[in-house]
């Protein structure tokens, strides 16, 4: 189970990528998932925008000062 927290001041768009879902966060963000050691939390990090996108059965994430666009493209060459 995989869950994305965003601050008040970050922005959400769904988006796709080579057909998959997707998901684009500019601002603050977190990470949050539960393993088999239990639920873990990423401390919240502004390091820049990410994209999220499945890719098969693995969720991927791109962050970075890109643009949507730049991002999105990067994200398009994934094999």
């Amino acid at each position: 189970s995989l869950q994305k927290l965003v601050a008040q001041e970050a922005n959400v768009e769904t988006t796709r990528v080579n057909g998959a879902e997707a998901v684009w966060i500019t601002g603050p963000h977190a990470f949050e998932y539960f393993g088999r050691n239990g639920f873990h939390q990423a401390p919240v990090r502004e390091q820049g925008n990410v994209l999220l996108w499945l890719h098969g059965d693995q969720t991927l994430r791109l962050e970075g000062t890109l643009t949507k666009v730049q991002a999105l493209q990067l994200a398009r060459r994934t094999r």
